[in-house]
C-alpha cells in the first residue's frame, strides 16, 4: 500500500544564479515558466556551460517529501534511457520511491530538463524543456500501483503532453473518490492560462485543492483570497492557499484556519521547491488524520527547510519535523 503516488514530469532541475539582466537577455519572465524546445534548450546549455543540476519535477519533489517525512511514495512520469533519465531513477531508488515503469529508449527527446535560474531576491524563473514528458499518456500509467495508493497526485505540468487530460480523466474514472484522497495541482499560472479548461475539470473532479496566490486568484478571478477559500472549504476535503511571506489558508473538513510562516527572520538561500515543501508536509499530515493545526504547522516548517538549501530536493529526513510539530502544539495547549 502507498500514501503517495505522484504523477508528473521528473525533470533534471538546471540551476544558475543570475542578475536580472541576464533574464532580460535571455527573454524570460521572471517568477514564472516559459516553455522551451530542445534547440532552445542546447542553447541555454551552451549559455550555461557548468550549470549545475538536481533532481525536479513537481509530482516528484512532493513524492520525495512524503517519503523522507516517513511515508511509503510511488512515481509515475516518463523518462528517457538517457544519462538525465538514469540520474532520476537513481535518486528515486535512493529515497525509497517506487518507480513501476521502464525508461524509453525509443524516443527522439530527451528527459525533461528545467532550467531554475534565481535572482539576488531569492525569486526563481524556469525555462522548461519538457521533451520526453511531451509524450506522455494512459501506456505510462500503472493503474495497479494506483489502486494500491491512499492519495494520487495529478501534476499540472503534465498537461503539456496532448495526452494527459484525458488520462487524468480516465485515472478519476477508474478509483473510488470516496475512498481515495485525489488532487490535481495547477503548478504555476502558465498552466492555467495555456490549459483553461482542462485546469478546471480536473480542478472540480479532484477532491483536495493547493495553490499560491497567484495561482488562485487566475483560477477565480474578480474575488479574493478569503472569499475562495471559504467557497472551497465546504466543498473540498481539504486544500491550502499559500501566500508566501504571510503564511497560508488552509481548510479540512469544512474548518478553516490561517498558518503563520515558521522562522520567517531567516534570510532564504533558495526559494525553489519552498511551495512543493509546503505541499508535502500538508498532504503527509492529512492522510495520518493531523489535526489542521498539525497540518499547517508541519508543512510550514518543511516550506521553511527548503529555504535553506539549494534545489526542491529535502536535503536529508524530515521526520524530526514531525517531533517539532508536536513539541510546538503542546508548549501552546
Amino acid at each position: 500500500m502507498y500514501d503517495f503516488t505522484g504523477i508528473g514530469n521528473p525533470c533534471l532541475d538546471l540551476i544558475a544564479f543570475v542578475d536580472d539582466d541576464v533574464l532580460t537577455h535571455l527573454s524570460l519572465d521572471k517568477s514564472h515558466q516559459i516553455i522551451i524546445d530542445k534547440e532552445k534548450k542546447n542553447e541555454l546549455l551552451s549559455f550555461f556551460p557548468s550549470i549545475a543540476y538536481n533532481l525536479g519535477g513537481a509530482a516528484s519533489n512532493v513524492a520525495h517529501i512524503i517519503s523522507e517525512l516517513g511515508g511509503k511514495s510511488a512515481f509515475m512520469g516518463r523518462l528517457a534511457d538517457d544519462m538525465g533519465g538514469r540520474t532520476i531513477l537513481k535518486g528515486l531508488k535512493e529515497s525509497n520511491i517506487d518507480y513501476p515503469l521502464s525508461p524509453i529508449s525509443n524516443s527522439s527527446e530527451d528527459t525533461s530538463q528545467i532550467f531554475c535560474l534565481t535572482t539576488l531576491d531569492a525569486e526563481r524563473t524556469f525555462a522548461s524543456y519538457y521533451g520526453i514528458g511531451t509524450e506522455m499518456g494512459l501506456n505510462d500509467i500503472h493503474m495497479e500501483t494506483l489502486q494500491k495508493s491512499r492519495l494520487i497526485y495529478l501534476d499540472g505540468y503534465a498537461l503539456y503532453s496532448p495526452h494527459m487530460k484525458d488520462t487524468f480523466e480516465t485515472i478519476l474514472n477508474e478509483i473510488d473518490q470516496e475512498n481515495y484522497l485525489s488532487i490535481f495541482h495547477c503548478g504555476d499560472i502558465s498552466v492555467i492560462r495555456d490549459f483553461p479548461q482542462a485546469v478546471q475539470t480536473l480542478l472540480k473532479r479532484t477532491n483536495i485543492v493547493i495553490f499560491n496566490e497567484e495561482e488562485a486568484l487566475t483560477c477565480f478571478p474578480r474575488t479574493n483570497i478569503l472569499d475562495i477559500v471559504k467557497y472551497l472549504a465546504p466543498i473540498k476535503k481539504a486544500g491550502a492557499i499559500t501566500l508566501g511571506k504571510n503564511g497560508a489558508y488552509i481548510f479540512k473538513d469544512g474548518e478553516i484556519t490561517k498558518v503563520n510562516v515558521t522562522n520567517h527572520s531567516l534570510a532564504p538561500i533558495d526559494t525553489c521547491g519552498a511551495g512543493d515543501h509546503f505541499s508535502g508536509g500538508f498532504l503527509y499530515g492529512i492522510l495520518h488524520d493531523f489535526s489542521l493545526e498539525q497540518c499547517g504547522h508541519l508543512a510550514s516548517l518543511c516550506a521553511n527547510d527548503a529555504l535553506l538549501h539549494f534545489g526542491a530536493r529535502p536535503q536529508q529526513s524530515l521526520s524530526h519535523l514531525i517531533a517539532l510539530t508536536n513539541t510546538h502544539l503542546k508548549s501552546h495547549e
